[in-house]
C-alpha cells in the first residue's frame, strides 16, 4: 500500500514533508478552520509544523515506525484528541469517547481512549 510505503520510508517523508503539511493545511482550511478562531486556527497552523518536524525527527533517527508501532511495543491504552469531525472514524477503529467536546488554545476536540488487548 502506497501510504504504508510513504510513511514508513525516510527519505520519503522527509521529501513529502511539505506536501503532507499542505494536504493538512488544505483540509483543516475547508472543513475545520470556519469552525475556529483565529487563536484556534494559529494553535493548529503551530501544532502542525511541530508534529510534523517530530514525525520526520523520529522516522529519521530509527526511534520508531509511523504504521504498527503500537502494536509491538508494550502499550495498553492510546488517547487522542478528536477533531469533532473525526469522531465517527475512531469510533471505527475502536476508539470511544472519554469526555464530552473541549476547547483548548481555541482548539476544539473531543478526548477518545482505545484499550489495547
Amino acid at each position: 500500500m502506497l501510504s504504508n510505503l510513504i510513511l514508513n520510508d525516510v527519505e520519503a517523508i522527509c521529501t513529502f514533508q511539505g506536501y503532507f503539511y499542505d494536504l493538512v493545511n488544505k483540509v483543516f482550511a475547508e472543513f475545520v478552520a470556519v469552525d475556529y478562531s483565529e487563536e484556534g486556527n494559529k494553535s493548529f497552523n503551530d501544532y502542525l509544523k511541530i508534529k510534523l518536524e517530530e514525525v520526520t525527527n523520529d522516522v529519521q533517527s530509527g526511534h520508531k515506525r509511523i504504521w504498527g508501532y503500537y502494536l509491538n511495543a508494550d502499550v495498553k491504552r492510546v488517547t487522542v484528541n478528536s477533531s469533532p469531525y473525526a469522531v465517527c472514524v475512531y469510533e471505527r477503529l475502536g476508539f470511544v469517547k472519554t469526555d464530552e467536546q473541549q476547547e483548548r488554545n481555541g482548539i476544539i476536540y473531543v478526548p477518545m481512549a482505545h484499550e489495547i488487548v
